[in-house]
């Protein structure tokens, strides 16, 4: 017997309710209208083969710049946030 999931557009999670997706979506770190660091220019993978990947920002104005992200920074908005498209 199927049973109907829904898959979130931007990180490809999924879901068991529309209303958990709906949620969810509005706020994921992977939706461009959000400014988060996973979809800045200057958000880089570093790669780490112990604990999986490590991530940083590479604007030379900012706090974080060119050092190891925690959690909380990675998905928060940054002012110096800019679409890869430019």
């Amino acid at each position: 017997m199927a049973t109907q999931v829904w898959k979130c557009d931007y990180c490809y999670t999924f879901f068991s309710t529309e209303n958990e997706i709906l949620e969810h979506e509005e706020k994921c770190s992977f939706n461009i209208r959000n400014k988060k660091c996973t979809t800045c220019k200057y958000y880089e993978e570093t790669g780490n083969g112990y604990t999986g990947s490590d991530t940083r920002c590479m604007k030379k104005e900012s706090e974080f710049y060119n050092k190891m992200q925690g959690f909380k920074e990675k998905y928060e908005t940054c002012k110096f946030w800019e679409s890869e498209d430019k």
